[in-house]
């Protein structure tokens, strides 16, 4: 954590009440939200099994992004984001983890906040048709390519695969 102190401190206004970026995440995880988006000139977007929902927040401003990155950007990764326009982390608290992407768009910054879960899904209980599981339980060598859409269950396949 770069910043602890910005971390805690309110930045934000959601439902009429100022929040910080640990309210924000503690927010997505009493939704069981599975990303967050925050975009400069857009409201908070969260997603809620797999529906998109627009939050009663204000439109977020620059200098609301720039906090984002004070809390979460080391030196290294602010150099990095001036370099590439683009970072990539893990948020690590408590039990929780979370992915972190700041980049920059044609429409300006944005920030996605993805909640990793911890749980590991057994192989035959992730959703794969019974011929693809069948074959994926009897594969011992090789390599195997999972490809597909954000939040399509690309993590939860490899995991499962692994622990299996």
């Amino acid at each position: 954590m770069a910043n602890m102190e910005a971390y805690q401190m309110p930045f934000l206004m959601v439902k009429g009440h100022e929040v910080s970026v640990q309210d924000i995440l503690k927010l997505m995880a009493s939704n069981e939200a599975s990303d967050l988006y925050l975009k400069v000139g857009e409201r908070v977007v969260i997603i809620v099994a797999e529906t998109m929902r627009r939050l009663d927040s204000e439109h977020l401003r620059e200098m609301q992004l720039e906090h984002i990155r004070a809390c979460f950007f080391t030196p290294l990764e602010i150099e990095r984001f001036n370099d590439r326009g683009e970072v990539d982390l893990v948020h690590t608290e408590g039990n929780a983890r979370y992915r972190v992407h700041v980049g920059t768009a044609a429409g300006g910054e944005y920030v996605v906040i993805r909640r990793i879960v911890q749980s590991i899904r057994p192989l035959a209980n992730i959703g794969l048709p019974d011929a693809v599981l069948k074959h994926l339980q009897g594969v011992t060598s090789g390599l195997i390519l999972i490809s597909g859409a954000t939040g399509h269950g690309k993590t939860v396949t490899a995991v499962a695969l692994l622990d299996h």
